[in-house]
């Protein structure tokens, strides 16, 4: 896997490559930070199906009052 300092910077990303790494399965730490906090609701979408979800990920799809 590649290093997070290594990786471009998310804002950096279009949204193809957004939902691609929403779905990855190795998805590194730094980016799983970036789509719990996702502006397109499509990524945050994609992100939240996610089975190895984080508590603190649930937990932020939980309290978001804007997410569908």
């Amino acid at each position: 896997m590649t290093e997070d300092s290594e990786l471009p910077d998310w804002r950096s990303l279009d949204l193809e490559t957004r939902l691609r790494w929403a779905l990855s399965p190795e998805i590194p730490t730094v980016y799983r930070h970036a789509l719990a906090q996702e502006q397109w609701v499509q990524t945050r979408c994609y992100f939240a199906r996610r089975q190895d979800l984080r508590p603190e990920e649930v937990a932020r799809f939980a309290n978001d009052d804007d997410y569908v």
